[in-house]
Order: structure tokens, then C-alpha cells, then sequence
């Protein structure tokens, strides 16, 4: 398998840093687990359903939504201000 960019990474491991502690306990696993997990699924453009399924499954408590381009969402917390956290799913082809 192609080594991704690390780049690539970032939003990924910032938006599981960024969960408050009692989601981070829902989710089994370590971190280096889960990442080494979502990396090994193929995911080119176009094609990313089983990986979206797997984070949908991961995040379930959060109750993860998806639109109808396949983007899953997820909102923790409320009140001012919002974050916004970005992460794209497909790798090259």
C-alpha cells in the first residue's frame, strides 16, 4: 500500500483529540488502532462508502448523520462559537 501524506492525517486525529473525554471512552481502541484501521480501507474518489461506514459505526454514539453525497457529520456540543472540523475521506487514486 502507497504511504498517504500526513497531511492527510491531521483532521482525523485533530477531531478525536477534540472529542470530550466521555465520547473518547465510547470509542474502542486506541487512537494509533482506529487511524491504522481507516488508513487500510481503500477510499478513492468516488468510492468511499465502506470507509464513511466505518466512521459512522466508530462515532454511533454520537449519532453521526450523512448527506446525500455520502459526507458524514457529526455536532458536539452547543452554545457560541462553532468549530467547524474538516477531514476528507478519499486518498488518490
Amino acid at each position: 500500500m502507497k504511504a498517504r501524506n500526513p497531511l492527510f492525517l491531521c483532521p482525523l486525529v485533530l477531531s478525536f483529540a477534540l472529542q470530550p473525554a466521555a465520547a473518547q471512552d465510547k470509542v474502542p481502541g486506541t487512537l494509533a488502532q482506529d487511524l491504522k484501521t481507516f488508513v487500510e480501507i481503500p477510499a478513492i474518489p468516488g468510492s468511499e462508502g465502506a470507509l464513511a461506514a466505518k466512521i459512522r459505526s466508530e462515532l454511533s454514539a454520537d449519532a453521526p448523520q450523512t448527506d446525500n453525497l455520502g459526507d458524514v457529520m457529526v455536532t458536539v456540543g452547543s452554545g457560541a462559537p462553532h468549530r467547524l472540523l474538516v477531514a476528507p475521506m478519499d486518498g488518490p487514486g
